[in-house]
Parts: structure tokens; sequence; C-alpha cells
């Protein structure tokens, strides 16, 4: 779970395929929160960062609101260099902002075995 207070990441902790953003504004507006990944030990160059969700969220001043992304598996498949579909065991980072410039938070977590 990603809490976020006036601006201020609060916690970062991980609930099953999904990461809920709890987020309080300080003035009236809309703002976009982004869900980025990187596969720290791939065997082919990937991005450093590649956008696997994001929400446009409206608050008032004092508001809080939740805002939930979902990770599917698939989500952190690529082409391996035989051009095949593969996801391959390793450590993932999780980054979170509201752009790939502005990453408020960050977890880790590991898939421990070949899944495609």
């Amino acid at each position: 779970m990603l809490i976020i207070e006036n601006g201020r990441p609060l916690s970062l902790g991980w609930l099953a395929d999904k990461m809920p953003a709890i987020i309080q504004a300080w003035l009236p507006g809309e703002d976009v929160v982004q869900l980025y990944i990187n596969d720290v030990f791939a065997s082919v160059a990937r991005p450093v960062r590649e956008l696997r969700g994001f929400g446009r969220i409206a608050l008032e001043p004092g508001e809080s609101m939740t805002v939930e992304f979902k990770l599917p598996v698939e989500a952190l498949g690529f082409c391996d260099k035989d051009m095949r579909f593969a996801i391959e065991p390793g450590i993932f980072t999780v980054m979170v902002g509201r752009s790939c410039r502005d990453i408020v938070l960050q977890g880790e977590f590991e898939i421990s075995t070949e899944l495609a």
C-alpha cells in the first residue's frame, strides 16, 4: 500500500497483485499517479522505467482518495533474445510518482521461477 499525505510518501507495502495509493490534496485540482516497473537483472536490455499503469484523480483540499493499480504477472513479461514472450525470475523494482522524473516511492519484489 502506498500512502501519500500532503505530497509526502508515508509507506509502501505489497498486497498480492495490487497496490493502492492513498492521496490527500493540498489544493483543489487534478493530478496523475503513474506506476512503473524495472526488471533489475534481465537477460536482454530493458527500459529503466516501463509504464505499467496510471490514474487521473481530482481532489479538493483535505480530501483523500485511494488509487488502486493492478499489476498482472503478464505485465512483467517481454520478448527474449529468441523473440519469445518470457517472464524471467528475478528482482523487480516498482516505482510510483507523478511522472518518470518525479518518483516518490519505490519497492521491490521477486519472481522465483520462470513463468512463461
